[in-house]
């Protein structure tokens, strides 16, 4: 999670200026909802992870089901 959000943002300013897109409001209120977005995801995968730990799965196995339980709206 410590990963994932600093390389989403820096991808998304590198994606906005080679495709000369300015920074305003709108731009800004997608990051912060993204970021929020990728925290809250991050959440839910690592206490599926963990729960499947305690149910007895091994690392690999709850990694994987732990992040297959994620839906998308």
């Amino acid at each position: 999670m410590s990963v994932a959000i600093p390389i989403s943002i820096i991808a998304t300013f590198n994606l906005m200026y080679f495709n000369h897109l300015t920074l305003n409001i709108m731009t800004l209120g997608g990051l912060a909802l993204g970021a929020g977005r990728l925290v809250d995801d991050a959440i839910v995968v690592l206490e599926n992870i963990t729960r499947n730990r305690d149910e007895g799965m091994s690392l690999r196995e709850a990694a994987i089901v732990g992040t297959g339980q994620v839906e998308e709206p």
